[in-house]
Parts: C-alpha cells; sequence; structure tokens
C-alpha cells in the first residue's frame, strides 16, 4: 500500500496521533518499508510518503529516487513474487475400446 498521507512518521515518538497510527499499522501487520525522508525542504526532511507492506520477503527492495520533478521524491518499489512456472496437466493415455476403433 502507498500513498501521500502527510503523516511524517519520523516523528512517531513525538507526536501521539503519529505514534497511534504507527501503532495501527504495526497492529495490523503493515510495515513502513521507506524509512529515510522523501520531501527535503531548506528547513525541514519529512517521510509523509508511506509505502507499507505486510510481506517483508527477501525478494523485494524499496527506493527513493532522488528527482525534481516534484517537492516529493519518487518512491520505487520492487516485488519479486517468486511465481513457479506452471506445470503442464499429466498425459493420461488409455485405449480406445469403441466398436469404431476395433
Amino acid at each position: 500500500m502507498a500513498g501521500d498521507l502527510n503523516l511524517d512518521v519520523l516523528k512517531v515518538n513525538e507526536n501521539k496521533f503519529i505514534t497511534e497510527y504507527v501503532d495501527s499499522l504495526f497492529a495490523h501487520g503493515f510495515l513502513q518499508v521507506i524509512t529515510w525522508p522523501t520531501r527535503i525542504c531548506p528547513t525541514s526532511a519529512t517521510l509523509i510518503d508511506h509505502l507499507l507492506t505486510t510481506n517483508l520477503s527477501n525478494s523485494q527492495l524499496s527506493y527513493i529516487i532522488c528527482s525534481h520533478i516534484s517537492d516529493h521524491f519518487p518512491l520505487l518499489h520492487v516485488y519479486d513474487l517468486d511465481c513457479p512456472t506452471p506445470t503442464p496437466p499429466p498425459t493420461i493415455t488409455f485405449r480406445d475400446l469403441s466398436d469404431f476403433s476395433i
């Protein structure tokens, strides 16, 4: 789940509403995968763009892209589903004992 929620989770210990928000996420199995500021201004740095997951497998990577296209840095999350390749159904052989075949 991702969104620009305008809640600076870097202030989790300074603001009771943010603390309750993060506690609620944890209670439902969500973890914030971005832990660095996503909006940097001359006087502040905030983490207000959230990227949440319930699956912390080793096959996922998250990035903050440093770009000036917005006042927020874009986020990129790569998740490898490790989907197994489908196996074809087994071949069933049988003898055709119909009158036509005989």
